[in-house]
């Protein structure tokens, strides 16, 4: 009874242990948005240890699941495009408006309410991950890619869950968000610097590249007049 006890704590001690280390690795004065989002899963993690697996969970539990499945990833982005344009970082903050109305629907609303805020938020998912997928693209950085598909394989397996074992689906769970942040301490620590600065010095990735070729040619041109 103590072993299987202690096996479905297993989970629960990654993520913490992980999320720790991405906190350690992220300084607050540079990373706060990624930083808060280690700090969800710091907790979320440390209280599941405290009181291991249940079903059906209570208000406080449902509230940090809330937390971590769609809280998580607009921080991060938030992180990601805040290093490239504070006004797409901006934007993306605005993706966290529908956790709020996601508690809400928690404490006072009824079972059409609650229907309608998974809705939103299953929506608010799929923009997130596309926005992340089209600056994995434009930076050209495939550790944003990892982030968004570590992300969708939580999410995945929280909805296989549903009608498949539960304690099961809640580990799965949990090792994917794991690996999540294992990927997102990565990639918010290593950006791409080159394309980083385009989105900054520029309007567009397309002008940055048209105008750095534009200074090549100009500059092949110059040296062969020299010769």
């Amino acid at each position: 009874m103590f072993n299987h006890h202690l096996s479905e704590m297993i989970p629960f001690a990654a993520l913490l242990l992980m999320s720790s280390y991405a906190t350690y690795k992220m300084p607050p004065e540079q990373y706060p948005y990624a930083l808060t989002a280690c700090f969800v899963a710091m907790v979320s993690s440390s209280l599941g240890i405290l009181r291991g697996p249940e079903d059906p969970y209570s208000l406080v539990d449902q509230i940090l699941i809330s937390l971590m499945d769609f809280a998580t990833l607009p921080l991060i982005n938030i992180q990601i495009y805040l290093e490239a344009n504070p006004l797409y970082a901006f934007i993306h903050a605005g993706s966290l408006i529908p956790l709020g109305i996601d508690m809400l629907v928690k404490i006072f609303g009824d079972e059409r309410d609650h229907k309608a805020a998974e809705s939103l938020k299953l929506a608010n998912n799929i923009m997130n991950m596309a926005s992340l997928t089209a600056i994995a693209i434009i930076d050209d950085n495939y550790l944003y890619f990892f982030v968004m598909l570590s992300y969708l394989m939580a999410q995945a397996s929280l909805v296989h869950g549903r009608c498949k074992n539960y304690k099961w689906t809640e580990s799965m769970h949990l090792l994917c968000f794991t690996l999540f942040f294992f990927v997102s301490s990565e990639a918010v620590t290593h950006k791409n610097v080159f394309t980083t600065k385009l989105f900054r010095d520029c309007e567009g990735p397309t002008i940055n590249l048209a105008h750095l070729m534009l200074l090549e040619i100009i500059s092949s041109s110059s040296s062969q007049r020299r010769l």
